[in-house]
């Protein structure tokens, strides 16, 4: 099989979210920083087995192993969460130096 090579997050966007992202949203909601990634990974990055035998079961994906494209898609999707639900606002990346 011939796949396009994907490379993972860049170590700027992993200082990004755990640098800005994650301390923001764990202050507002009163978690600790790796309790906040954990529920977060559960919010966003669940995945529902759909092997036979393991039909019904939730995987949920590790941000580590995610590609620069799939890192993105979840930081934004964690961004707009926590601005609409949570009524935070957090910086865009390219406003940051991290």
């Amino acid at each position: 099989t011939v796949r396009e090579r994907q490379t993972q997050r860049s170590t700027q966007s992993n200082r990004y979210y755990w640098g800005v992202v994650i301390p923001i949203i764990a202050e507002t909601i009163g978690y600790e920083k790796e309790e906040c990634h954990e529920a977060l990974k559960v919010k966003f990055l669940s995945v529902e087995d759909k092997n036979f035998y393991t039909k019904g079961l939730t995987r949920v994906r590790s941000t580590s192993k995610l590609t620069v494209d799939e890192f993105t898609q979840y930081l934004n999707r964690v961004v707009r969460w926590a601005a609409e639900f949570l009524g935070v606002y957090i910086p865009d990346a390219s406003s940051m130096e991290c």
